[in-house]
């Protein structure tokens, strides 16, 4: 072991001057891999697909770290990987600044607008004053997301105003709505973004959420709602690394999202966990869909890092619950994990459908 990286343990609490060389390697490698965990549950969301990259070179990292064995190579694999995270973090927040900068310029524009508008009409000075107030304490919002999406609701409020007094200031107008036009364009993109996982490209756990206790409220929209989870898929991590888990989890929201109708919801709850939400679809039609799509994923053959270890499969399991009267997003959900605990509990690899009491004496 070199003596920098026996420091370096010492510094952290790791070093037991009665613990042998391999021990203490062992427990420098443990604590790294902790640290990479970390990095990757706190990447920030970058344009252009930045995040998912460096979330898959830490993910190479942690496969080449624990392939590791001797101290010289963790040191060297923990220079680089640090190398690698001082440049993405100093890259993340130019690019936050420069968000912010765009949103500071648009905030000035449209506070100069409304100025320049006060003054012709009362009831329209009203609105106006009123939108310059909202803009103000938005302007107080530090996280760019959660400022985004309020500023869209704020922009279609002026949007009406502009569009109302167009006649009187056309040149002002013209530019105000080339201004609007483009945050708008930026909006778009950042729904959509925020709306997906990162890594499948499925609608994420907060789309989902959101859309469950929409449809559960909505009178007369029948939907079914299926839980799916890969089976034993934390082998795969284990035995192949995190890079061939991260092709089987996109491989398995591939074919959840081809099995289904361009109507229907395909969500990655999170983890290995998914979920799909079919609108005007009874158990019975989305169970025979369900059964169809299971038997396809296990179909398929992945390869690891290593050819001559050869390939392998994944199956997954399956839990089905319908919307009845009195069904809450929650009481959703707890039936329908109630039956993909039964589908793992009879073997896996399986379809369960758990049906309310009156529902399954209808079906029988």
């Amino acid at each position: 072991m070199s003596q920098r990286l026996e420091n370096q343990l010492i510094g952290l609490g790791l070093r037991n001057p009665d613990a042998g060389s391999a021990t203490l390697v062992t427990a420098f490698e443990i604590f790294v891999d902790d640290l990479l965990m970390l990095l990757d549950e706190i990447v920030p969301r970058l344009p252009g697909g930045l995040d998912a990259r460096f979330r898959g070179r830490l993910s190479d990292f942690r496969t080449r770290l624990a392939q590791e064995s001797n101290a010289p190579g963790i040191e060297r694999l923990s220079s680089e990987c640090l190398g690698e995270c001082r440049n993405f973090f100093e890259r993340a927040e130019v690019l936050h600044l420069e968000q912010h900068r765009e949103i500071g310029a648009v905030f000035q524009l449209l506070r100069d607008t409304l100025t320049s508008l006060a003054g012709d009409a009362s009831i329209f000075d009203k609105d106006l004053l009123l939108s310059a107030d909202r803009f103000t304490e938005l302007m107080e919002v530090d996280e760019l997301r959660t400022l985004k999406a309020k500023l869209s609701a704020e922009t279609e409020r002026l949007k009406q105003v502009v569009a109302e007094r167009q006649e009187s200031r056309e040149q002002t107008y013209e530019a105000l709505s080339q201004r609007v036009h483009l945050l708008e364009a930026q909006l778009v993109i950042t729904r959509e973004a925020a709306a997906l996982d990162g890594l499948t490209q499925l609608a994420n756990r907060q789309t989902f959420d959101r859309t469950l206790e929409q449809w559960t409220q909505a009178p007369n929209l029948p939907f079914v709602l299926a839980l799916v989870d890969i089976d034993d898929f934390k082998s795969v991590n284990d035995d192949y690394g995190h890079l061939t888990g991260d092709q089987v989890l996109i491989n398995v929201a591939r074919s959840l999202a081809r099995s289904v109708r361009s109507s229907d919801l395909v969500a990655r709850l999170g983890g290995d966990e998914f979920a799909l939400l079919a609108p005007e679809a009874t158990l019975r039609q989305f169970e025979a869909r369900m059964c169809r799509a299971v038997a396809k994923i296990a179909e398929v053959r992945f390869e690891g890092a290593d050819p001559a270890a050869g390939t392998f499969g994944v199956t997954v399991s399956c839990g089905l619950a319908e919307l009845t009267a009195g069904d809450t997003a929650a009481s959703l959900m707890q039936r329908a994990d109630e039956a993909l605990y039964g589908a793992k509990h009879r073997g896996k690899n399986r379809v369960v459908v758990k049906a309310k009491p009156f529902l399954r004496d209808l079906l029988k």
